[in-house]
């Protein structure tokens, strides 16, 4: 598994009945997850996937390179992280 960069689209045209409709709904299948140690749920820098639950997370908080072969989150692999929170 490499890191990668992620590139975020924001859509700010969306109409009002539109908005609420899409608050309740559940994220689509296809839709990409960032679930981080550090609290930020946004792409900053290098992005790792887990290759079993498939959120992301940023490579520096998780303390892995971006030459790994195969990476599972903490939470598919449990082991001990730091849970810093990271300033943005």
């Amino acid at each position: 598994m490499r890191c990668v960069n992620l590139i975020t689209i924001t859509v700010t045209s969306v109409c009002c009945v539109d908005a609420l409709r899409f608050a309740h709904e559940e994220p689509a299948q296809d839709e990409e997850v960032i679930r981080c140690v550090c609290g930020i749920y946004k792409d900053e820098g290098k992005m790792i996937m887990c290759d079993r639950c498939e959120v992301w997370q940023h490579c520096d908080c998780m303390s892995v390179s971006d030459d790994i072969d195969k990476y599972l989150c903490e939470e598919c692999d449990p082991r001990p992280v730091n849970k810093v929170q990271i300033n943005s």
